[in-house]
């Protein structure tokens, strides 16, 4: 864990059985949820890093994930975690789903995603308590109720070929958005899809440094609740790098 101000670690969570960690995620308890593809688990620790429990594990049933998920999850309001698991049945036929638990892991529902061939790379739940997933391919958010109804798109002209990748929402209801499409920089969307502002420059150059504020390849986004400050992941094959961007 980061402070927030200047970068410096607070805090190191570490345990034998997380692999390949893939998303973290605080909820509204202030306990602290990682997802791992690795063991197909996910794990949530107390704020002091002590692992209280962890749940899934492999398979195509019920609370179970497939190979390389969950790779990400969201929290809701109330504290249910959602957990995004590309799978596939006995008969390797795929099929995407969306997986809800309870904070202590106890599965409670699920729900597909049943667009055309659907790439989603990430998902973030906004103030109006629906959940909000990136849909890369198509260029696109897909728009879902806490119960797994679709409503519809969100930003889709706004995000033609910006080949979102990773979200983030403020309190505001704004939309944070990595972009990995013709250049690697930041969107801010409203809550109906419109853009607001973008920033961050995009560098063809991973094999040396490069210039502050700039990305050669974003991986990862978070905003404080009320917008502020916004935190960028970027990662080459030599480097690796958070920028704190102050949002006004």
């Amino acid at each position: 864990m980061l402070n927030a101000e200047d970068g410096s670690q607070v805090d190191l969570i570490s345990h034998e059985d997380l692999w390949s960690p893939s998303d973290v995620e605080v909820g509204p308890d202030g306990y602290i949820y990682v997802a791992d593809w690795g063991p197909n688990l996910v794990f949530k620790f107390s704020p002091d890093g002590e692992l209280l429990t962890k749940f899934g594990g492999d398979g195509n049933g019920p609370g179970q994930f497939g190979t390389f998920s969950p790779d990400f999850i969201a929290i809701s309001p109330e504290g249910e975690i959602y957990a995004f698991d590309e799978n596939e049945t006995d008969a390797d036929v795929e099929f995407d789903r969306v997986q809800v638990f309870d904070s202590d892991g106890n599965y409670l529902r699920e729900f597909p995603i049943e667009t055309d061939e659907p790439e989603i790379e990430d998902m973030a739940f906004g103030p109006d308590g629906n959940l909000y997933l990136v849909e890369w391919f198509d260029d696109v958010l897909l728009k879902y109720s806490p119960e797994g109804q679709l409503w519809g798109n969100v930003g889709e002209e706004t995000l033609y070929w910006a080949g979102p990748r990773h979200i983030d929402i403020d309190d505001q209801g704004n939309i944070y958005l990595a972009t990995w499409g013709g250049d690697n920089i930041v969107l801010v969307l409203d809550s109906s899809g419109n853009l607001i502002a973008q920033f961050g420059v995009d560098t063809d150059d991973g094999e040396s440094l490069w210039p502050e504020g700039s990305f050669y390849s974003v991986s990862g986004i978070a905003v404080v609740p009320d917008g502020s400050r916004v935190f960028v992941s970027d990662w080459s094959s030599n480097y690796s790098f958070v920028t704190a961007f102050d949002f006004k």
